[in-house]
Order: C-alpha cells, then structure tokens, then sequence
C-alpha cells in the first residue's frame, strides 16, 4: 500500500524538526541527542521513553515523531514504511549525535537495518549510506598521521566501501541504493594523476618527475621538442578540448611510459620517476592516463619546460647569467 495522509504530514513535520536549530535562541538545558537509545533496533526504540526538560526541543519533537511513525508502521506490519522511516531516523541520529562513539552506532545500526530488511531498497540504501561512510574516513587519511597497524586507520576504507558497493549492485540492481553504490564505486575506483617537473633542467642529464596518481599502474609520456612556432606557443589554455586535440597530434621527440608502483588502497599516492636526458632547447611534456593519449574517457596532463646550463639571478639593477 502507499502512504497514508498520515505518513505524508508526519514526513513533512520531520522535515522542520530535523533542522540544526542554529537560528534558534537555545534554553540552558539544551536537548541533545547523547544516547545510544537514539541508534536502537526497531523494537528497542518504539518502548523507550524519550524525554526532556525541554519539550519544545525541535530535535525532541522529531524522536517523538519517528517513534510514533514506528509504533504505527509496526502495528500496521506497513514493512516498507516501517523500514523508510527507521532508515531517515538513524541518519537523524548520526547527523545530530553528541557521542563521542556515535560512529559506532551508525555503523551498527545501519548493518542492522541490512540484515532486517535483506534484499528490500531500503537495506541497498542502508548499505549505501555504510559504503558512504566508510569512503567519509577514507577520504581522511593521512600516512604522515595515521600508522600502518593502528586500530581505526581509514588506508583500506575504500576497499570496505567498494565492496559493500558490488554486494548491493548485484542484490538490488535497480534500487536507488544500487544506483547510489554505482556511483559511489565510479568515484572510488576512478583514475587520476598529476605530474610536476622542475621548469628548467640540465642538459645531457635525466631529471625528476614527481608523479601523483591514484588507481593507475602504468602512465605514458610523449616529449615534444619546441621551436616556436606559432601553432607551437607555450600559452595555451589546458581547459579547452580543441588545445588538448592540437597538442596530442604534435609529432612526439620520444615516447615511453613508466610503471606506478602498485597500490590496491584507491589512496592517492605519489613517487618520483626519472625522465630521460634531454638536449638544450623547449620541450613539451604531455601525460597519459592510457596509451592512446585519447581526448575522451581519460586523463591528460601537460608541462613546458627548459633544458638549459644557464642561470640567472639578480641583485637590485646588477643581473648575472652563470653557466651551472
């Protein structure tokens, strides 16, 4: 069955109580979110008692909201309804939350909302939201703060998160929490890279690049040697189609590729490769993300530099050029 008039008013008063308050001049005994009843299984929160020394709380009116929708639901054996609402409750829960370990009730609850409502939409958006969080903490780590063998290192979260994303995918292709996980998986497991070159380097001598690059095992690189000429101007605008298109077709002095040490973490990571030795002139140093150096579904990226043994610096009006 659909909703009812009753499921459409409830829903739309959640949707003014489950604001922030900020704007809202706030009592000294403020109401707070600061319980884990709040994060409960479904027949641990229709028989809590929610209260409050202020009952006016926007917050305590939604719990009171959501326990009411669920009681109803619940007595209605309304499955789906019943399911929906615990779903929009523990996000609730989770946004507002004042625990210092709420992350581990979220997690708990939503691998519970899974498990009671195996195979239905809402348990592939549950596991969406747990697939989301665990790319949230993996988008955090740092290897310069987070240790190897510490307990909590987000490193190998968007593994988690991928494969919470292709059990759902596959479960429940065409739920919006299968749609949601597809899109959440295209944005873990895509590629990307940068490359950063010193602006001027030695003749006769191989010279650094330091490569950033996450989800990729291999990059290419074409050098192309410049003489000025007009359609060869190192101003170019790197966000136009038409200059990536003009550039690639430039006859390459050399070409190779170079392997990426391989990492399985989806994290970004970054490593120096050498770059064969160069005469003196301008060059043109384009990257790839694949072999083709196509314009359409991959990455490019491009660099002028110098090979020059000669240096300049100044001191007020007195200009020096040294041989290096």
């Amino acid at each position: 069955t659909g909703p009812t008039l009753f499921d459409l008013l409830a829903h739309r008063a959640l949707d003014y109580f489950e604001n922030d308050e900020r704007t809202i001049s706030q009592p000294e005994d403020l109401f707070q979110l600061n319980t884990p009843d709040v994060f409960g299984t479904t027949d641990a929160f229709v028989q809590w008692k929610i209260s409050s020394s202020n009952p006016a709380s926007l917050h305590h009116r939604a719990l009171l909201l959501f326990q009411k929708l669920a009681i109803t639901h619940k007595k209605n054996k309304a499955t789906a309804a019943l399911a929906d609402v615990e779903l929009r409750r523990i996000s609730f829960a989770y946004r507002y939350s004042t625990l210092d370990n709420k992350n581990d009730y979220y997690r708990k609850a939503l691998a519970d909302l899974r498990e009671t409502y195996r195979f239905s939409p809402v348990s592939a958006q549950a596991v969406y939201l747990l697939a989301s969080y665990y790319a949230e903490q993996a988008a955090q780590y740092d290897f310069k703060k987070h240790k190897e063998l510490a307990v909590g290192n987000p490193r190998w979260y968007y593994q988690t998160a991928a494969q919470l994303c292709k059990q759902v995918i596959q479960e429940n292709s065409n739920s919006e929490g299968a749609v949601n996980c597809s899109n959440l998986l295209s944005d873990i497991e895509r590629k990307n890279f940068s490359v950063t070159l010193e602006q001027v380097n030695l003749p006769a001598q191989p010279f650094r690049s330091l490569v950033t690059y996450r989800n990729m095992k291999q990059i290419w690189f074409r050098i192309v040697a410049i003489r000025q000429q007009p359609e060869e101007h190192p101003e170019d605008d790197f966000w136009d189609m038409e200059t990536w298109s003009r550039l690639i077709s430039l006859q390459p002095t050399m070409a190779f590729s170079k392997a990426l040490p391989l990492q399985t973490d989806h994290q970004e990571h970054a490593v120096e490769l050498p770059m064969p030795a160069l005469n003196t002139g301008t060059y043109l140093v384009i990257a790839s993300a694949d072999a083709s150096f196509s314009t359409a579904d991959n990455i490019l990226a491009a660099q002028y530099i110098h090979v020059s043994s000669l240096a300049w610096f100044n001191h007020r009006n007195h200009f020096f050029v040294v041989d290096r």
